[in-house]
């Protein structure tokens, strides 16, 4: 870890610390600066489109700006193409009007279990606007270390401010409870307490909640059976109720049991600390005031450890949104919630935290990285060496005086020290004329002794635009060689260096050279060493001499953007109450990993696009933490439309009625079809998420909890048995619940940042409605998810007639989109939406770009990508092939039907090969489908589905189950993403290779599948360019089909209306 700590520390000065002999560094003390000023609340999104360059790349980096309390608070951000740490610093100055803006930032950018090296970074942002709604303009500035200032363009945002709740006052340090209710909600309480709704959640109170009692039923959690009628939880909230000691006292025992407990099995690190957490905090919130100072210091310094634990120091699927790192962000958040406000120790001082571990004993904190770092030595110090006749040299100039042996033409079996009879290539001094012996190990004879001799290099190696590898090495046979050069500095003088050619080795006296690196080489003289190697047929391109730069400006730069992050850090801890900064960082920390998920996760309109059940299992934790940081901040952490939608969102895509016959036997209570493997929200959101609900929504927020829990309104009491820890305080006993009616509810909702988008021809309170959603996939969901961009679900009149896959996983070849069989169909790749329109009816139109489904590029992520490497957003594609897909949803009944969709698919670049284009009926309608000439038709009752093309004018069609194809989702392993069959061979698998026994014939199994053909079982369309097709759905027979024109340039008339397709959208018509 030194090795990589050293690696990053861009020229760390010794004007701000005093090295010692050791190589550590002393702590500096800063006076506090206060936080700069904020004349209004705001919250800005800064996202660095050109990256900040690490390594010698760009990476994207996104910060959190916010101003409340009349001051910009502690900037928060992300760099998740590096590490999932949040990174942290401080607002210098800030200038901000309408439309003008300016802030200058100082920046801690850490980095994570796995990635342990660390950045300090200044950026400076400017920002402008024509009028004040209009977008800004923004540029910034980002030195990183001592490095020269890195410059591009940026994408400012306002975000809307988080809801706040009506009438909140501040929770006072020390107070408790806190997380659920305060004292001054007691009386209320007591008197709901006394309703049969209370005394039903009371009776499960006192026999144990339903989270304890899996708590006490975890496989590996240790023996706790014998608590199972004693939830701490449970019992710290019935002495709040009832001011009975006794329950403080029996929950004693269970709490201790399940503090200590830290099983980290397959789920233990993920989903169960959200249970966990959620217990143990509320309990604690409740009892700590009952329990003794000393007991409680136990407890606390447990709950610092769990946070550090859970926040910092766990494996698995770090992805902030994923279903394992959801529910274990939001069990340590929690638990930082009962702390907040906590007085305690100051921000620690630069370079003063001594080792690794951390205050509670963790191995990795991001305060343990950087400018926190006691041992870490902060600039690489190089003595002079014994003096030699050589010139002094000036910084910014070729280095002169190469030296070298010529080409060694033996292959050699990886890296070797050519220099070691010479004491090594740190320590070797060659000089002209000299000598040495050294034994190599060769690729084809083994140990070889070898004899160098260093002459002058050739005087046409070493241009005026350096010394070119493959002018030295050429591009034949393999050739290794070994250059040298001796130069002097006037005086002591802070250097770094040019980007190095790839493959080379340099060393600048005995460190090896890192063009990310500051070196401080004292007067005298100093030795480059370049090693480089090549086999045959390899290229070497590059430059092999360094240049090296004079990092003095750069270096005094970073001293003052050192000093103002210390003064900030402790102005901001003093302008908020000195509390314990740990515990403050670890609310931050909570919040701001929270904020992503919610963001990250769901986006604005709440769909979160994590698939299947695991759409569910994420939310644990997530809902009652926003419940409890909304009680404790009186605030939500975002403002963005994305948590306080989640529910709604389903209230939309759920219309009144029985589940509607769809791909599988339903698995949900409710109505809406699947897609993307979600049909209704996590149990935990009803409760939780109820009390910040628009009010106007929150009658049919009530009514969907109930019709999904099977709650009879006449018997609210049942409400607790699911989630009584929550329920009983935030189940409404004074709102009717209702269906949504319009115009409270719209009849379009969408999600742009996620790519879902939903067309309602009404609220009827009966099944007959129709809701056609579209998934665009317009971002990574970064966690599980199907190759399912542009697919697409309808149902109408209590039927569905196109279906998408309803577990967590599903692949293209299931889905109602184009299959090109030819080539990679790429799983990851992101639609990008280019047009939306809607009407107020419920009709709209959408113009989706497929192309970086069909283009590998190395922007897109794979499938299943957690977003280690990638950052959301839109990537534009590129390449050969496009494809767009162009819908349109009519429900004027201007045609004669109440349900027109229209589906144009423009692919070029394939040169006619061919492709599939399919719908995915619904299992219990395949068998009955009719074809004609131009159409196929589906029945159910008296309501039809008839699907009319005007491209191809005379469609080859393929029944369910006739067409197929080797489907394959990821660029490099093509094959092995080709196991997709199996879940068609294996019934009731949800994807995974059931009862196939030992992991070796489960690889059998799939080495099988990757060769074979998978059926494709939706109605098909072969063709060998585009497609036009319009479906219309109604009751009787479907409306007569006029096609004028031909190909995409063809209009389609059906009664009253048209349809054609412009270039860029589908357009929608009065007939002409």
């Amino acid at each position: 870890m030194q090795c990589l700590m050293n690696r990053m520390w861009l020229g760390l000065l010794l004007i701000l610390t005093v090295a010692s002999t050791s190589g550590s560094t002393a702590a500096v003390e800063i006076a506090a600066i206060p936080p700069v000023a904020a004349t209004s609340e705001a919250m800005i999104e800064v996202q660095l489109k050109s990256g900040v360059l690490w390594n010698g790349r760009p990476h994207n980096l996104v910060l959190m700006l916010s101003a409340e309390q009349g001051r910009w608070q502690r900037v928060r951000g992300y760099f998740l193409s590096v590490s999932v740490g949040d990174v942290h610093g401080y607002v210098v100055s800030a200038e901000t009007s309408p439309t003008r803006a300016s802030w200058d930032i100082v920046l801690f950018l850490p980095g994570d279990l796995y990635n342990k090296e660390a950045l300090f970074g200044r950026f400076r942002v400017r920002a402008e606007r024509s009028a004040p709604q209009a977008p800004w303009a923004a540029t910034y500035e980002a030195q990183m270390m001592a490095q020269p200032v890195y410059r591009g363009a940026a994408i400012v945002t306002d975000l809307p401010l988080p809801p706040k709740r009506p009438g909140a006052t501040p929770v006072a340090p020390g107070e408790h409870p806190r997380l659920l209710f305060r004292k001054s909600d007691l009386p209320e309480l007591r008197k709901r307490l006394a309703t049969p709704f209370g005394q039903a959640a009371k009776d499960i109170f006192e026999k144990g909640d339903t989270e304890w009692s899996g708590l006490c039923g975890w496989a590996d959690s240790g023996d706790k059976k014998k608590f199972l009628g004693s939830d701490p939880a449970s019992l710290g909230i019935l002495y709040q109720l009832t001011g009975d000691k006794a329950y403080a006292e029996r929950a004693k025992e269970p709490f201790m049991a399940e503090l200590a407990t830290e099983n980290y099995g397959f789920l233990g690190i993920g989903q169960i600390w959200a249970s966990r957490m959620l217990v143990l905090s509320i309990a604690w919130d409740c009892l700590r005031e009952a329990w003794p100072d000393d007991f409680n210091r136990q407890v606390e310094n447990v709950f610092i450890n769990r946070c550090e634990l859970l926040f910092f120091n766990s494996g698995g699927n770090s992805a902030a949104t994923s279903n394992w790192a959801g529910p274990r962000n939001a069990g340590a958040g929690m638990a930082s919630l009962v702390m907040a406000g906590d007085p305690g120790d100051p921000p620690p001082p630069l370079f003063s935290l001594q080792g690794a571990s951390t205050r509670a004993g963790n191995r990795f904190s991001p305060l343990r990285l950087g400018i926190y770092r006691a041992d870490l030595p902060l600039v690489t110090e190089l003595p002079a060496l014994p003096d030699a006749s050589v010139p002094v040299w000036t910084p910014g100039k070729n280095l002169d005086g190469w030296i070298w042996p010529g080409l060694l033409t033996i292959e050699l079996r990886g890296v070797q020290d050519l220099l070691a009879g010479m004491g090594g290539a740190a320590k070797a001094i060659p000089v002209e004329g000299a000598t040495t012996t050294s034994t190599v190990f060769t690729a084809a004879e083994g140990p070889t002794d070898i004899a160098l001799r260093f002459v002058k290099l050739p005087q046409d190696l070493a241009g005026k635009d350096g010394i070119l590898a493959d002018a030295v090495l050429g591009t034949k046979g393999s050739r290794t060689t070994v250059l040298s050069c001796l130069f002097k500095v006037a005086s002591d003088l802070r250097v770094r260096c040019s980007p190095l050619a790839k493959g080379a080795v340099t060393w600048l006296d005995s460190a090896k050279l890192d063009p990310d690196q500051c070196y401080l080489l004292k007067a005298g003289t100093h030795r480059v060493l370049v090693y480089v190697s090549a086999k045959n047929d390899e290229t070497v391109a590059g430059r092999l001499d360094p240049i090296l730069l004079d990092a003095g400006a750069d270096a005094v730069a970073l001293e003052d953007s050192l000093r103002q992050f210390a003064g900030l850090e402790r102005g901001d801890w003093e302008a908020k109450g000195r509390p314990d900064f740990l515990k403050d960082y670890l609310v931050d920390a909570g919040r701001s990993l929270h904020y992503k998920y919610c963001w990250l996760g769901m986006g604005e309109g709440g769909f979160h696009a994590e698939t299947g059940h695991y759409s569910h299992d994420g939310g644990r934790g997530i809902y009652p933490y926003a419940l409890m940081h909304w009680n404790v901040f009186g605030r939500l952490v975002s403002g963005r439309g994305d948590i306080a939608r989640y529910v709604p969102r389903h209230v939309f895509s759920n219309p009144v009625g029985d589940p509607v016959p769809g791909h599988y036997s339903p698995k949900s209570r409710l109505q809406g079809l699947a897609i993307s493997g979600i049909n209704s929200p996590c149990a935990a959101a009803y409760a939780a998420t109820l009390p910040f609900l628009e009010p106007a929504w929150r009658p049919a927020a009530l009514w969907l909890w109930q019709q999904d829990e099977r709650i009879d309104p006449a018997k609210p009491e049942l409400a607790v048995k699911n989630d009584p820890l929550i329920a009983f305080f935030t189940y409404p006993l004074d709102l009717e619940s209702r269906p949504p009616t319009s115009p409270i509810w719209p009849l379009t909702w969408s999600s742009p940042f996620r790519g879902w988008y939903g067309y309602r021809n009404g609220y009827s309170g009966t099944s007959k409605d129709a809701l056609v959603q579209v998934f665009a996939k317009a971002s990574n969901p970064m966690g599980w998810n199907h190759a399912d961009t542009g697919t697409f679900a309808i149902q109408a009149l209590g039927q569905g007639w196109a279906v998408s896959v309803d577990n967590r996983e599903g692949y293209r070849f299931q889905e109602s989109v184009v299959q090109i069989p030819s080539i990679v169909n790429h799983g990851g790749g992101y639609g990008v939406v280019r047009s939306s329109t809607t009407e107020p009816d419920g009709s709209g139109t959408l113009s989706i770009d497929l192309g970086n489904v069909y283009v590998p590029t190395e922007n897109v992520p794979p499938l299943l990508d957690k977003n280690r490497m990638y950052i959301p957003g839109m990537t534009e594609p590129s390449g050969p092939i496009t494809q767009g897909r162009f819908l349109a949803v009519d429900y004027s009944g201007k045609s004669g039907v109440p349900v027109v969709v229209v589906i144009v698919d423009r692919i070029d670049g394939l040169d006619g090969l061919q492709r599939h284009w399919q719908w995915m009926i619904p299992l219990h309608l395949r068998d009955g489908v009719t074809y004609t000439e131009h159409d196929f038709t589906a029945n159910a009752g008296d309501a039809t589905l008839r699907v009319t093309f005007a491209h191809p004018a005379k469609p080859e069609f393929k029944k369910p189950g006739e067409g197929s194809v080797t489907a394959t989702t990821r660029k490099k392993e093509a094959k092995k993403d080709a196991t997709e069959a199996l879940d068609l061979k294996i019934e009731g698998s949800d994807g995974e290779v059931a009862g196939l026994g030992s992991t070796k014939k489960i690889k059998e199994a799939k080495k099988a599948a990757a060769t074979e053909p998978h059926p494709l079982l939706g109605v098909g369309v072969v063709g060998s360019d585009h497609f036009f097709a319009v479906a219309t759905i109604g009751a009787g027979a479907p409306p007569a089909v006029e096609v004028r024109g031909t190909g995409l340039d063809a209009v389609v008339v059906i009664g009253n209306r048209s349809y054609r397709f412009d270039g860029s959208r589908v357009v929608v018509g009065d007939k002409p």
